[in-house]
C-alpha cells in the first residue's frame, strides 16, 4: 500500500506541474508534455497494474510500447529537462522492477545522455532525489557492466559538478554508488 501510494504521488508530481523556475528551465521555454499514452505505460510499468503472467501476446504487446518510449527518450540528441526526467523514471522503474533489457540498454545510453548537458542532468536529479540510488548505478554500470575503463576519470571529472548541484548528501550518495564495485 506505501508503495502505491508513493507510486501515485510521484506519478502525479512528475507529470501534471509545471516546470516552475523559468531560469533553471531557461533550456525549455513551454510547460514539459509527456504523451497521456506515454505516461500510462509508465504508470503501468511503475505499478504492474496490467500484469498477466498468463497472456504472453499481451506481454509482448507492452514490452513493444514501454521499448517504443524507452527508445523515443533515451535516444533524442538535445534532451530537455522533461526527455531527462522521462529517462530517468524508466532507469527507476527498470531499477525498482528489475527489467533486466532495459537496466542492459540505460547502462549503455546513460553516460552519453548525461555527457550531454551534465548541468541539467544532475539539475533533474536533484528535484527528483529518489531517482539518486537507480542512475547512480546505472552510470556506474556504464562502466562496470561493459568493462570500460574510466570509471575513475569520470568521478574525479564529475565530482565536483555533482557536488555543486546535487549538495552534499546525496552526491556523497551518488559518489559512493559510483565507487561500489
Amino acid at each position: 500500500m506505501k508503495l502505491l501510494s508513493f507510486a501515485i504521488i510521484v506519478f502525479i508530481a512528475f507529470f501534471s506541474m509545471p516546470l516552475i523556475d523559468q531560469n533553471l528551465w531557461a533550456e525549455e521555454k513551454t510547460q514539459f508534455q509527456v504523451e497521456h499514452e506515454d505516461a500510462y505505460i509508465l504508470l503501468d510499468n511503475l505499478l504492474k497494474l496490467s500484469e498477466k503472467k498468463s497472456d504472453t501476446r499481451a506481454s509482448l504487446d507492452e514490452y513493444k510500447k514501454w521499448e517504443r518510449i524507452y527508445i523515443k527518450y533515451s535516444r533524442v540528441k538535445n534532451p530537455t529537462a522533461t526527455d531527462i526526467k522521462v529517462f530517468l523514471l524508466m532507469v527507476f522503474i527498470a531499477h525498482e522492477h528489475y527489467h533486466a533489457h532495459t537496466l542492459e540498454e540505460s547502462a549503455e545510453d546513460i553516460v552519453p545522455i548525461y555527457q550531454t548537458n551534465r548541468e541539467l542532468f544532475l539539475k533533474v536529479l536533484n528535484q527528483n532525489s529518489y531517482l539518486i540510488p537507480a542512475t547512480c548505478d546505472q552510470l556506474r554500470e556504464y562502466y562496470d557492466l561493459y568493462m570500460r575503463p574510466g570509471k575513475k576519470e569520470f568521478i574525479d571529472t564529475n565530482k565536483q559538478l555533482i557536488l555543486n548541484l546535487l549538495g552534499e548528501q546525496h552526491s556523497s550518495e551518488c559518489i559512493e554508488r559510483l565507487l561500489l564495485k
